[in-house]
């Protein structure tokens, strides 16, 4: 499912995030691309891409006993209903996963980025050749050949191991291909 498109003309230049020396571990990895897409030039260093960082939810575990409190006939909560701030509050992720997110970000030398509202994201926008030095790859445009839509995308994407545990999803692009 393509959760972020972004289509531009783009081309490539180079410069480099402060090194931060920190092991890291593959993410996300493209070992086959498929024939209706085609991969085009570099995206530009300087081109400026809207980033979500999905953060851990805690809670996960209680989320059917919920549903069923207030789904079962039996029940006292019967029929009542959550608001969505006490849904966003019930599953927000913990201090330690959004403190360990922010941590990742600020030791690459990124200060501006934000929780969002129901707090599952961080939110950020990154030029192309700041995110491709916070996840050590490079992103390319690739074409659909039926249609002609233009999207970027990387081949593999890494973590460093202190805040992967921390992470279940980045979309900041489209990462992964429709299935035309």
């Amino acid at each position: 499912m393509r959760v972020f498109a972004i289509v531009s003309a783009l081309a490539a230049t180079a410069l480099a995030l402060p090194a931060v020396n920190v092991p890291h571990s593959l993410h996300e990895k493209r070992d086959v691309t498929k024939a209706s897409w085609v991969k085009r030039a570099d995206v530009p260093n300087a081109a400026l891409l809207p980033v979500r960082i999905g953060l851990t939810q805690s809670n996960l575990d209680k989320g059917h006993d919920m549903l069923m409190d207030v789904s079962r006939h039996n029940s006292p909560n019967f029929g009542k209903h959550y608001t969505s701030e006490e849904i966003s509050e019930i599953f927000a992720p913990s201090a330690h996963t959004v403190n360990a997110v922010s941590e990742w970000l600020r030791s690459a030398g990124i200060e501006k980025f934000a929780q969002s509202f129901n707090k599952q994201w961080m939110q950020l926008d990154l030029t192309a050749q700041e995110l491709g030095s916070l996840l050590k790859t490079q992103y390319h445009e690739w074409e659909h050949v039926a249609s002609g839509d233009v999207h970027v995308a990387c081949d593999e994407s890494v973590f460093n191991m202190y805040s992967a545990k921390s992470l279940w999803l980045t979309t900041s692009l489209d990462t992964t291909f429709p299935s035309t």
